[in-house]
């Protein structure tokens, strides 16, 4: 199985929220903040995070998600994660776009 169609355990696919049906969502979801404030960051490194909201979701147990990443001892696929790893995280931008549009249509849980 692809790690694109892996399903990880998320809050968002837990009850209640897994048991929103797909086609309902965005509308809801729409109605839901159509008042709100939405704000959407990106933080490179945890140095660039506010203490405060480094405290308020990485450092607390409660609600943060720990995901153990295994890199292959085989040569072949050390190649292929290497490569991957390189491509998601590198500086070159343009390979990270390639791999999004590429797989953009393979994945069926996208936790936003």
């Amino acid at each position: 199985m692809s790690l694109l169609n892996k399903r990880f355990e998320t809050p968002y696919n837990t009850a209640p929220f897994s048991k929103i049906k797909t086609e309902d969502f965005l509308p809801a979801f729409v109605k839901a903040i159509e008042n709100a404030k939405i704000e959407i960051g990106r933080f490179k490194g945890l140095g660039e995070m506010m203490p405060a909201q480094l405290k308020e979701t990485t450092m607390n147990k409660e609600t943060r998600n720990l995901i153990k990443v295994s890199v292959p001892t085989n040569k072949i696929k050390y190649k292929v994660t290497s490569k991957l790893i390189n491509d998601l995280m590198g500086k070159d931008a343009d390979l990270r776009l390639k791999f999004i549009s590429e797989n953009a249509g393979k994945i069926l849980n996208l936790d936003i």
